[in-house]
C-alpha cells in the first residue's frame, strides 16, 4: 500500500491568546480513502516551517498508523465453515 501525504492546513492563530501553528495534514491511500488530522503547536521563532510540519507530523503518528492498521483485513475473504479470513 502507498500512501501520500499532502500539508492542507499551515498557519497561525490565537488559542486563548497564545499564538499557535496550526498544521494538518491529509493522508490519502493508494485506494483513495482519506484521513485528515490536524494539530496545534507552541510558535517558535526558532523553527523552520520544515521542522513545523515535521514535529507536527510525529504528533499524529499514532492515529495516522491506528487508519493505516484498519485496513489490514479489508478485502479478506471470509469462510464461515474454516471461520478464518484468507
Amino acid at each position: 500500500m502507498s500512501y501520500t501525504v499532502k500539508v492542507e492546513k499551515f498557519k497561525n492563530e490565537q488559542v486563548d491568546n497564545v499564538a499557535k501553528k496550526l498544521v494538518g495534514f491529509k493522508i490519502t491511500k493508494d485506494t483513495g480513502d482519506i484521513f485528515i488530522i490536524d494539530k496545534w503547536l507552541d510558535i517558535d521563532d526558532s523553527k523552520s516551517d520544515d521542522t513545523y510540519a515535521s514535529d507536527a507530523y510525529k504528533l499524529c503518528t499514532t492515529e495516522i498508523n491506528e487508519w493505516k492498521d484498519s485496513f489490514t483485513h479489508v478485502a479478506k475473504t471470509f469462510n464461515p465453515d474454516t471461520g478464518k479470513m484468507e
